[in-house]
């Protein structure tokens, strides 16, 4: 199994638990920023908010990645204002993700993953999602069990 990952990281924590499952999975990690930093917390919740409402998407930078090797895309995220962040999301869209199956993780404070699921989906178009994960400060550490089943799609 070929894996990826490809993430987004306005504060560093999302990146941190990218870099734990690289580790972990032994595999790439790619990041998406946004060429106008979101700042702190709440302004990055607020200007997610406005873009969501105005259908904007934030101009970014994003690496080149050649998935024709790839089986897995994991792809992480912080949750604002229920979802992903809406330029990651468009970057996913303009990836060939056909036959590939995409794993999502998200970091958030009390919202859940699920969420972004219906969005994710209509971003990656016919790849396969799935075994979503959330790291919250709500929610218990399962780090260990996810990246089990993860390891069993391949």
């Amino acid at each position: 199994m070929s894996t990826v990952i490809v993430y987004y990281s306005n504060s560093g924590t999302t990146r941190a638990l990218a870099e734990r499952i690289s580790g972990m999975l032994e595999c790439d990690m790619f990041a998406v920023v946004p060429k106008e930093p979101y700042g702190g917390y709440v302004a990055a919740v607020l200007r997610a908010g406005a873009e969501r409402r105005k259908h904007v998407i934030a101009e970014y930078t994003a690496p080149q990645i050649d998935l024709s090797d790839v089986d897995t895309v994991l792809v992480g995220y912080p949750i604002w204002y229920g979802g992903a962040p809406t330029f990651l999301l468009d970057y996913l869209k303009r990836q060939n993700l056909l036959g590939k199956t995409v794993i999502p993780f998200s970091t958030s404070s009390v919202s859940n993953i699920n969420g972004s699921l219906k969005e994710l989906q209509e971003a990656v178009g016919q790849a396969k999602v799935c075994i979503p994960y959330n790291c919250s400060k709500l929610s218990k550490d399962n780090l260990d069990n996810w990246i089990a089943e993860v390891r069993k799609i391949g």
